[in-house]
């Protein structure tokens, strides 16, 4: 017995000593193929309890529509089940630029329904199990698309995309506020150059939204400027500005907030082309909130021009962008679409630069969407992949799970740049209140739900100061918190993040 006993807790104390390799972070790069008679792609990405949900796209080719599906990935990258939903006549397309939102029970998707005379932005309401719940359209007099999509400080929705206009001469930026059921609170239009495509929205902290993209210039062809503007909570124009170099192709990514009120624009930086090949570089813009620029850095080598997707910044003020690059774009020759992710200091400087690729063929495509953060402090990016001899299959998704260095497998050098700490500070600070929402407010039963406001720890007193209830939220864009055990009267709810932020709020139970 006392053998047994010893050898027992050899093995606990082992355990603890040794990681295990289902302790480590689970790396992957995987390929995702539909039904034998499905191809489709992978875009947005939201965490889970259980791992990670993915939208993204998928056609039928023998009924030859467009359809949706919602993927739920185990922490190691295996599909623990997946959901396909197609219209008998009509294209369904995911918002490709982030449109996938969790909710407290269940999802939301942004996308756009489209079918002869008809061209319009849909929401998608799912329960956790991708039941439909509700489907909501926003039917315009003109044809429109929705790119992206992010979350209202009200627990709403705003859908960025672009209208045709003038007999599809002329297209305008779109931005449609919805409320938290998916109705249309309002529509409005942008832009005046002869295209204007913006594929991403972001919330600012003073409650208004930057949405960023191209603008093509009257004269046509590929000239084209990175394109940004922001509006005010009832959609009013407050400026719009334009970056890049003159008649050559330039784009804009998504937009991110940073720490000091200031904003990160990814972009394409266009050069002129030679003997008939389109080159670029990616380029990062600082901008003030009134558009101004405050510098530029240019990352990486000249290539093809290259498409920046996602942006994220890093408790350090760091930042982490993705998307993808050709070698080259010509007429004549077939170049391949590298991934790339890199990381930056707040100042700009360059980190590491890594590319990515599933497929090996020298003109197969590994087209990147996606990106999100991970608990271990990796990042997880999804797309598609579309195959070139000697590479088979068609269209099919494509996630993988790299760690914080940027490596598919953990183990790698890591970086000769380190990123300064911010100066004053032992981490840098928020400016502005943090995009959270309550509703509703007042609550008949203390029932309230929360939006930006997941991983927060939460504290709630009574009118006296006496707490009535701690705990933290779940990572989650939208969660509950109920107090219907509390009695009527004013409380205040304190949330505080890991990361310094911190606000408070008067709740009303009636």
């Amino acid at each position: 017995m006392k053998a047994k006993m010893w050898y027992g807790v050899l093995a606990a104390l082992l355990t603890r000593l040794i990681p295990s390799a289902q302790a480590q972070a689970p790396y992957f790069n995987n390929r995702y193929p539909g039904p034998p008679q499905h191809v489709g792609y992978l875009s947005t990405t939201v965490a889970t309890d259980s791992g990670f949900t993915v939208s993204g796209q998928v056609f039928d080719q023998q009924a030859a529509r467009m359809g949706l599906q919602l993927r739920w990935l185990a922490p190691n990258g295996q599909t623990q089940r997946v959901r396909y939903y197609q219209h008998p006549t009509r294209d369904w397309y995911a918002a490709n630029r982030k449109g996938l939102f969790k909710l407290a029970s269940g999802y939301v998707l942004a996308g756009t329904v489209l079918s002869v005379g008809l061209s319009a932005p849909m929401l998608w309401r799912f329960d956790a199990l991708g039941d439909t719940l509700w489907t909501k359209t926003y039917v315009d007099s003109v044809p429109a698309i929705a790119y992206g999509a992010c979350r209202t400080r009200d627990g709403g929705y705003m859908l960025v995309g672009v209208v045709t206009v003038q007999r599809r001469t002329r297209g305008l930026s779109c931005l449609w506020r919805l409320d938290s059921a998916g109705n249309l609170v309002w529509r409005k239009y942008y832009g005046s150059r002869a295209e204007n495509v913006t594929r991403y929205v972001t919330p600012t902290p003073d409650g208004g939204f930057v949405a960023s993209g191209l603008a093509r210039t009257p004269v046509g062809g590929l000239s084209s400027s990175s394109y940004v503007y922001k509006v005010d909570s009832a959609g009013t124009l407050l400026w719009q500005r334009f970056y890049g170099t003159a008649g050559v192709s330039n784009g804009a990514g998504a937009l991110v907030v940073t720490r000091d009120g200031n904003y990160i624009l990814p972009a394409a930086l266009g050069r002129p082309p030679i003997n008939g090949e389109f080159r670029g570089q990616h380029v990062i813009y600082k901008i003030s909130p009134t558009g101004q620029l405050l510098w530029q850095r240019v990352v990486g080598r000249e290539r093809g021009i290259p498409n920046p997707h996602q942006t994220l910044e890093l408790a350090d003020g760091s930042l982490i962008v993705a998307g993808d690059q050709t070698d080259g774009d010509t007429a004549t020759v077939e170049t391949p679409v590298t991934a790339f992710i890199y990381k930056l200091c707040a100042d700009g400087d360059t980190v590491w630069l890594r590319a990515y690729r599933k497929l090996t063929g020298l003109s197969s495509d590994n087209y990147q969407m996606g990106l999100i953060a991970t608990p271990d402090g990796g990042f997880l990016g999804t797309g598609y992949l579309f195959p070139s001899r000697p590479d088979t299959g068609s269209y099919d998704g494509w996630a993988f799970r790299i760690d914080s260095l940027g490596y598919l497998q953990a183990g790698g050098a890591p970086p000769a740049r380190v990123c300064p700490r911010p100066t004053g500070t032992a981490a840098p600070g928020p400016v502005g209140p943090p995009l959270v929402g309550v509703r509703p407010n007042p609550a008949p039963h203390g029932r309230f739900t929360l939006s930006g406001a997941g991983g927060a720890a939460a504290t709630v007193h009574d009118a006296l100061g006496r707490p009535v209830w701690r705990g933290r939220l779940p990572a989650e864009a939208e969660t509950a918190l109920d107090l219907s055990t509390a009695p009527p009267g004013l409380y205040l709810l304190r949330l505080a993040w890991p990361d310094g932020r911190a606000t408070t709020f008067k709740l009303v139970i009636q």
